[in-house]
């Protein structure tokens, strides 16, 4: 989202599965873009008032992170976790599947501000912070509303994601009185779960669910007048989540070439330098190579740069290569590699930042070069390299099956202790992020 102006009241606002560092996901701009002190500067929400919220990131600008202007406190910002794992979804039950409650013991129950009027009907000793509250027993659903037949379920229909410990609900029909719940395995032949829920009472627990297994379910409508619409069959698959992994490998081999030295190597520099001009001059490109050995699957492959200077380098482009025998201490712009891949991200690297660009794509097993170069500009700019106190990396995600804890559909409590052991073995120079049981 995206606030200007000013006087706006931003409370309770759930925003989550989107963190860029480079483009946060609640955006209160504290002014229109112009340097304070040039004509034109307008400084905004200065009076605004930002409280509850919880988002992967939320910033004052609209790239990468600024402090808030208005009043604001008791939010959960993405930009203040920096840790692996401590992200705005896992302070929730299911964001895939649009179930955006606290997950039991999470940092945003009870953290929230007091905002008289507005949020005292709260549950707990305070307001949670984001839009639901942790154990309240009506879910919110926002959307379209049908006259006679439950809709909008959760988990999502024909979701293969859903977690063991998934709750059904639903948005009652608008002349609904009462609701009946049905639950199966088999579409043909569905159980009745639970009777006369109220269309206020929207949460119907199904108890523990069996992994890989595929569940059917519908609500039926009961009118004023007793009859029964019978309603639609919803169906989802439930899914142990897999432990996630995360591993940062260091830049193996880097270098720059440039084209007015077209015989020199630049192996050994402390930055690498971009630039792609307009006027004929020197054009710059850096070559980058990571050995890459993961035991899982890949999930999501970040390249982070970082820049040492002050000014930002706008329109650094990562392409993809298919040659990766290169040799940095030999390499020239004569002798340099094409860069025959894929463009892969364009983003802006800020002055004294890290930068992430998505590299999913051209990242597996093994040999890994990257060609960065700048869309035209005759700027000279550079980033950090091996050989400076920031050297690139590639931050991989991958799940390790291996290390998932199963699922105790019987209470056996002793699967759960096993998979503690088993992360707490696998701690080692890789760092973990398992979800806890009650949210799996």
């Amino acid at each position: 989202t995206l606030t200007k102006g000013d006087f706006h009241k931003v409370y309770h606002v759930s925003g989550v599965l989107g963190f860029d560092p480079n483009n946060p996901m609640l955006k209160i701009l504290d002014d229109n873009d112009v340097d304070e002190g040039a004509a034109g500067f307008e400084e905004r929400n200065a009076n605004t008032e930002i409280y509850n919220n919880i988002a992967d990131g939320i910033s004052g600008e609209r790239n990468g992170y600024t402090p808030l202007n208005g009043a604001n406190s008791n939010n959960w910002n993405g930009y203040l976790h920096p840790d692996f794992g401590d992200t705005a979804y896992k302070q929730l039950r299911d964001p895939n599947n649009l179930d955006f409650r606290p997950v039991d013991g999470s940092d945003v129950i009870d953290a929230g501000a007091l905002l008289p009027g507005f949020n005292d009907d709260h549950i707990g000793d305070a307001p949670d912070i984001g839009a639901y509250e942790y154990g309240d027993g009506h879910y919110w659903i926002p959307g379209y509303r049908s006259k006679n037949n439950a809709n909008s379920p959760v988990p999502m229909n024909q979701s293969t994601t859903a977690k063991p410990d998934a709750d059904l609900m639903f948005l009652a029909g608008r002349d609904a009185i009462t609701n009946r719940v049905y639950l199966g395995t088999d579409p043909a032949s569905l159980n009745l779960l639970a009777d006369n829920v109220a269309n206020s009472d929207n949460i119907v627990e199904p108890g523990a669910l069996i992994d890989n297994t595929t569940y059917y379910w519908r609500v039926d409508t009961v009118l004023a007048d007793l009859s029964i619409v019978t309603g639609e069959v919803w169906y989802f698959t439930v899914k142990q989540s897999p432990v996630e992994v995360q591993e940062v490998i260091t830049v193996s081999e880097d270098v720059d070439v440039r084209s007015d030295q077209p015989d020199a190597n630049r192996e050994g520099e402390a930055t690498l330098a971009v630039r792609t001009p307009t006027d004929g001059t020197a054009e710059k490109i850096a070559y980058l190579k990571f050995d890459v050995n993961i035991t899982g699957v890949i999930s999501q492959a970040t390249l982070r740069l970082h820049r040492s200077g002050t000014s930002n380098i706008r329109d650094v482009e990562i392409y993809a290569m298919s040659d990766t025998g290169w040799d940095p201490t030999t390499m020239t712009w004569n002798t340099r590699p094409t860069i025959d891949g894929a463009l892969l991200a364009v983003d802006d690297i800020g002055g004294g930042l890290w930068t992430g660009f998505d590299v999913t794509s051209a990242v597996s097993n093994g040999t890994i070069a990257f060609g960065i170069r700048r869309a035209a500009s005759d700027s000279n700019r550079n980033f950090d390299s091996l050989e400076s106190g920031f050297a690139p990396e590639l931050e991989i995600v991958y799940s390790d099956d291996s290390l998932a804890p199963s699922v105790p559909a019987l209470g056996d409590m002793m699967t759960v202790l096993l998979a503690v052991l088993l992360l707490d073995l696998g701690r080692r120079r890789t760092r973990f992020s398992a979800r806890r049981s009650a949210s799996s």
